[in-house]
């Protein structure tokens, strides 16, 4: 069966329009939505009733913009992904996996969010700001959020 109709409003000041004139909903927003208003609508739309979590709302991202970042964490066919490389790593002698093979997705973006946000407040030190003026040092969900895709691909050289 298909419907047809539409829906609008407001959300955090931007607008939003949902449509369903291609058989399926489509809710649209503009370019200068924030990533929070985006993690918003991802969360409310959600029907399969499992919370999304900061690495699949930073999974949809990256997507956005080309990057596979589920791709990136479990491989594929020809490619160990970094959860399988972690397993490996660091085996203790007669251990089947390595000691940080229990590192969720989400534990991994953490200490890439307190070396970005470190680096930041690097940045803003050395242009002279002090105190309440230097960002925060965090790796809360928020910071995981707003994690650009260039500082999580700059993990692979480090």
């Amino acid at each position: 069966m298909e419907t047809h109709g539409s829906s609008s409003g407001v959300l955090s000041g931007r607008s939003w329009k949902i449509s369903s004139t291609i058989g399926w909903p489509v809710i649209s927003l503009d370019r200068s939505t924030s990533k929070e208003a985006v993690c918003v609508v991802f969360e409310k739309v959600n029907t399969g009733g499992k919370p999304l979590d900061a690495f699949e709302l930073v999974t949809a991202t990256y997507a956005a913009v080309g990057h596979e970042l589920r791709k990136d964490w479990y491989g594929d066919d020809g490619t160990k992904g970094r959860h399988r490389r972690f397993a490996e790593t660091l085996r203790p002698a007669g251990s089947e996996s390595g000691i940080i093979a229990d590192v969720s997705n989400t534990d991994f973006l953490q200490p890439i969010s307190l070396f970005h946000t470190r680096d930041r407040r690097r940045a803003a030190e050395k242009v002279g700001k002090e105190g309440k003026e230097l960002p925060a040092v965090t790796c809360n969900r928020q910071a995981l959020l707003n994690l650009p895709l260039e500082a999580y691909k700059d993990t692979k050289s480090r």
